[in-house]
């Protein structure tokens, strides 16, 4: 197997696990490789188009990340060696965010076109290079720095999941605003939830403002 097929491969999984975050069974909708973007959905007779990157918080260049390359090489070699996460996210998530906006200008043909960056991924090779720890994560600071610069995109929402931590942050064109949400907890009654349910909960300025674990609790008792 080559690396562009190891690498597709691990994006494919990251997407349907995030799709079976969100609520949807694999035979619940049709996925197809793409380029521009990534990956194909078709989902409830939508089309939805989804660029999947991942986040490496030492990554600010466009040389790639070296904890990663490092990270690699002492799994290859069953080296066992201390190594630290990078708490600055903020450089790194920059370069990643100009870079995936300035390609997406040609992404189309999509009923919406979703980013999906993904950190803590739980792979023996990536996990300490592509983490960010939830405290050093500040919603204001998200707004502030990206909400411009996203409502120009050809992005219609942006998924930040951290998944060894089961964390989604949500951006929404229709809400231009970053919020915490707390949809993956929904577990065993998240697989009823459509697309529509959940654009509906993603939307919600109660459930934006509130983010608690009653709001859930309310919002699942009154759609499922």
């Amino acid at each position: 197997m080559s690396n562009n097929e190891v690498k597709k491969k691990l994006e494919l999984n990251i997407v349907q696990d995030f799709l079976k975050r969100l609520g949807h069974n694999i035979s619940d909708y049709k996925i197809e490789l793409s380029e521009k973007p990534d990956f194909r959905i078709k989902i409830n007779n939508k089309i939805i188009g989804i660029e999947q990157t991942t986040l490496h918080p030492d990554d600010t260049s466009k040389k790639g990340s070296k904890l990663r390359k490092k990270e690699s090489y002492n799994t290859k070699n069953n080296i066992k060696e201390a190594q630290w996460v990078t708490g600055n996210f903020i450089p790194a998530l920059n370069l990643l965010l100009q870079n995936k906006i300035g390609k997406a200008q040609n992404y189309n043909n999509y009923d919406s076109l979703w980013l999906l960056i993904s950190s803590g991924i739980p792979k023996q090779d990536a996990i300490i290079s592509t983490h960010v720890f939830r405290d050093f994560i500040d919603i204001k600071q998200l707004n502030q720095f990206y909400n411009n610069i996203l409502i120009e995109s050809t992005f219609d929402a942006v998924y930040w999941y951290i998944q060894i931590e089961n964390i989604l942050f949500v951006w929404t064109r229709e809400t231009n605003s970053w919020v915490e949400n707390s949809i993956l907890n929904f577990n065993k009654k998240s697989d009823n939830l459509s697309l529509e349910e959940l654009e509906s909960i993603i939307n919600d300025p109660e459930w934006q403002k509130e983010s608690t674990e009653e709001t859930i609790r309310r919002v699942a008792k009154e759609i499922l």
